[in-house]
């Protein structure tokens, strides 16, 4: 059975509640965007249990599992993995070289022979590409592309799947590596490559049932609206606090890095070697996030730390069980620290 405990007396554990209080993760941020932390009234059933959060943006592809902590507003943050060869830049790529190809074709001129003409083609193409996000079609322009001859390539809507067809493929295979053998409930999609048709077609057919979020929120504003909505969660509250009418005063401290970690506890010492970070800068209020640390022996002591104070220890576990060691940890509303382990909680 273990033995959890402050270390310290009230008042001298974790002290940094606004490290913390307007920095929110992307994939936190859409969840919240999306009503999955209890932010606002949700219109699914509230049963769910498993999210995966698609977030492909112009600097790559990240798919995150989110867990919900029992019939709680809380989640908990899973397995996640993320390419950043699958991007934006990537797409445009791949517009360029069918443009060059089509360009060479017809006029023999050589795009890639000079400097001003790759700068000007890529213009041309991104806003093709932003174009077929939303259109059915798009005309890749540009006056005087190589020795005074012009550019018009036309792309169809089936035509660009097909050239992106490459990167969609290489996200379907992230996306199912991190799902495999999990009952995915919601499915909810953030960035702006995430609004082409075929990359949703892609995701709808691997989360066939999956709750895909709620309509009103758009791919490309979801981690923006996420934010907002924790940001008017946080005003609401401090209002009902203090009174209605009254002024409020919000201070927001600025930190560098903020770090709660766990660690073996080697008589009174901790062990440094042993330091596995489970809090960091992103953690969102009220999200319990899962902190593992392997190789504990029956009887051993850990301890969860501040990093950012010489490795101060906030709270330790006493009499542990052999095996790996899981402790859920989460910043309350009010800032506090507050520590699970197995059917306890203790706050800091």
């Amino acid at each position: 059975m273990y033995q959890v405990s402050l270390v310290t007396a009230a008042g001298a554990g974790f002290n940094k509640p606004t490290s913390f209080v307007g920095v929110l993760s992307e994939p936190v941020a859409v969840c919240v965007a999306h009503g999955l932390t209890g932010s606002h009234t949700n219109s699914h059933n509230p049963e769910w249990s498993n999210a995966l959060v698609v977030d492909w943006t112009a600097s790559g592809l990240t798919a995150t599992l989110v867990k919900r902590v029992g019939s709680s507003d809380l989640i908990q943050l899973g397995a996640s993995k993320t390419d950043n060869s699958v991007n934006a830049e990537t797409l445009v790529d791949l517009m360029m070289g069918h443009c060059a190809t089509m360009f060479k074709r017809k006029t023999g001129g050589d795009v890639w022979e000079s400097k001003k003409a790759i700068a000007k083609l890529r213009t041309a193409c991104e806003t093709a590409v932003r174009t077929l996000d939303r259109g059915a079609s798009a005309t890749v322009e540009a006056d005087g592309l190589v020795d005074g001859m012009d550019l018009r390539v036309p792309v169809s809507k089936p035509r660009w799947e097909m050239l992106s067809g490459s990167v969609v493929a290489k996200g379907k295979e992230l996306i199912s590596s991190v799902s495999e053998g999990v009952n995915v409930d919601v499915v909810l999609m953030s960035g702006s490559v995430c609004a082409m048709p075929s990359v949703k077609a892609m995701v709808d057919g691997l989360f066939e049932g999956a709750w895909t979020g709620l309509g009103n929120v758009a791919c490309e504003e979801a981690v923006m609206v996420g934010c907002a909505v924790q940001a008017c969660l946080m005003v609401e509250a401090g209002i009902e606090e203090s009174g209605a009418g009254k002024e409020q005063n919000i201070v927001v401290e600025a930190v560098d890095e903020v770090k709660i970690g766990l660690a073996k506890v080697v008589g009174d010492a901790v062990d440094e070697n042993s330091i596995k970070v489970v809090v960091r800068n992103g953690t969102a209020v009220g999200v319990e996030v899962a902190g593992f640390l392997a190789g504990i022996s029956k009887g051993d002591t850990a301890a969860v730390v501040d990093m950012n104070d010489g490795n101060k220890v906030l709270v330790k576990i006493e009499n542990c069980d052999e095996g790996e060691l899981k402790v859920g940890i989460r910043l309350g509303k009010e800032g506090e620290l507050v520590v699970r382990v197995g059917d306890g909680e203790i706050a800091c």
